[in-house]
């Protein structure tokens, strides 16, 4: 039985992801700012707040400071620094446009543009996230742009897939993926690897 969902683009062969008859799929969205590969491990953003902002002065945000709604006073921390966004965790008060925002250690600023709320989202897989992404909970069917926005896809859930063909984030350990193989595998995900 072959897989449900894939094509072939732009004549080049798939990979053999899938390794066997059974595999179960779902559409899920991908979070703004992601371009995943097929065959990615993805873990869902429980809770987490994107900032779309202007141009930025006496820059760029850092990762990890705390960042200040100049007007209400809201505070919140940097997990990702994207082109026209942050991502921030640990929010705390209100942060809303047309405010501008204060970086804390950098000293940048920007007007804030849009506030969005990133939860029940997909993202790669990030290990020493806390916000979610931290744990293994499916693999990416298909090439994924999300760049721009965020954009429906499908992905698996179950069934057994080839380690080989699995598309981890970069950095990450022999331990780490050993753990998000068992987090997927307590999931209905297995993987052809023998854990001894």
């Amino acid at each position: 039985m072959g897989e449900l969902g894939a094509t072939e683009t732009s004549g080049e062969e798939l990979s053999q992801l899938v390794a066997s008859d059974v595999s179960e799929q779902k559409k899920v969205t991908v979070a703004k700012g992601e371009n995943l590969k097929r065959g990615a491990v993805m873990g869902i953003v429980t809770s987490e707040l994107r900032i779309e902002h202007g141009t930025v002065t006496d820059g760029p945000y850092e990762v990890g400071e705390t960042v200040t709604d100049q007007t209400l006073s809201g505070t919140a921390v940097v997990d990702v620094v994207g082109d026209g966004f942050l991502d921030v965790s640990n929010v705390s008060g209100d942060i809303a446009a047309p405010n501008t925002l204060a970086g804390g250690t950098s000293g940048a600023s920007a007007p804030i543009t849009d506030t969005v709320v990133e939860q029940n989202k997909y993202k790669e897989l990030d290990p020493d996230d806390g916000n979610g992404t931290e744990t293994a909970r499916s693999i990416l069917l298909q090439d994924t742009d999300a760049s721009a926005a965020d954009q429906a896809a499908q992905a698996y859930f179950m069934g057994t897939y080839r380690l080989d063909d699995l598309v981890w984030p970069d950095g990450i350990t022999d331990a780490q993926k050993n753990a998000a193989l068992l987090q997927l595998q307590d999931r209905g995900i297995l993987v052809d690897k023998d854990f001894v």
